[in-house]
C-alpha cells in the first residue's frame, strides 16, 4: 500500500474537513458535478465518506484518504494500491480543497512515503538486551568452578597414589575444594540478585 501525507496550515480545519467530506458523501450518493466544473476531468468515485469535526474518511473504490483537524492544521493521509490510484486520490483531494479554500489561499503540497518508513528501529530496552551477557557471565563462572574442581581431585588422586597422606591431609584438601565451590556458587547467586534488584530499580513501577 503506498501512502502519502500533506498538512495544510488553517484556523478553519475543522471547518474544511466537514466540507469536503460533505461533498465527497453527495459524490457517493450519486450528485456528482459535471466534469468541466474538474477542469475537464472526472473526479474519482466516492464509494463511502463521512466525517465529524475533527476526523474524518473518504474512501475511493481504489484507495482512501483520512482527515485530521486540529486548531491549526488540517492532515491528509492517501492510501492507494498502486502510484495510479494515489495520484487521482491526491489531484481529486487538491482540487476539491484549493477550491473551496480559494479565499484562503489553500495550497496542498503532498509528500509520499518511502516504502521504508514505519519500521520500527526502535533499540531494545537495556533490560531486554542484558540477559545473554549475564547469561555468559553466569556459565563462564560455573565452567571455571567445575574447572577448578577437576584440578583438585586430579592432584589429589596424584598424591594419594604417589605419596602416602595422612587422614588430616585428605581431609585438608577435601575442605578446599568444598570452599572453593562454595565461594563460586555465592559470587553466582549474589550476582544474579544484584542483577535483578538493578533491573527492578530501572524498570518504572505501574500506575
Amino acid at each position: 500500500m503506498l501512502t502519502s501525507e500533506a498538512r495544510i496550515a488553517t484556523d478553519r480545519a475543522s471547518r474544511y474537513l466537514t466540507q469536503l467530506c460533505r461533498h465527497a458523501g453527495q459524490m457517493s450518493r450519486g450528485l456528482r458535478h459535471r466534469p468541466g466544473a474538474h477542469g475537464g476531468d472526472v473526479p474519482p468515485r466516492v464509494e463511502h465518506a463521512q466525517g465529524s469535526d475533527t476526523d474524518g474518511i473518504i474512501k475511493f473504490a481504489f484507495g482512501q484518504c483520512a482527515l485530521q483537524a486540529t486548531q491549526d492544521t488540517l492532515t491528509l493521509r492517501a492510501e492507494a494500491a498502486d502510484e495510479d490510484g494515489l495520484r487521482r486520490i491526491q489531484e481529486g483531494i487538491t482540487r476539491r480543497l484549493e477550491t473551496i479554500g480559494r479565499r484562503d489561499q489553500l495550497t496542498v503540497t503532498w509528500q509520499q512515503d518511502s516504502p521504508g518508513d514505519g519500521a520500527d528501529n526502535t533499540p531494545a530496552h537495556p533490560a531486554q538486551a542484558a540477559p545473554r551477557p549475564r547469561r555468559v557471565m553466569i556459565i563462564g563462572l560455573i565452567a571455571a568452578g567445575l574447572l577448578i574442581v577437576a584440578v583438585h581431585v586430579g592432584l589429589f588422586g596424584g598424591a594419594v597414589t604417589s605419596s602416602p597422606w595422612t587422614k588430616w591431609g585428605v581431609n585438608a584438601i577435601l575442605a578446599l575444594v568444598l570452599v572453593k565451590v562454595v565461594l563460586i556458587g555465592s559470587h553466582v547467586v549474589l550476582g544474579r540478585l544484584a542483577i535483578r534488584r538493578r533491573k527492578r530499580r530501572m524498570t518504572p513501577s505501574e500506575p
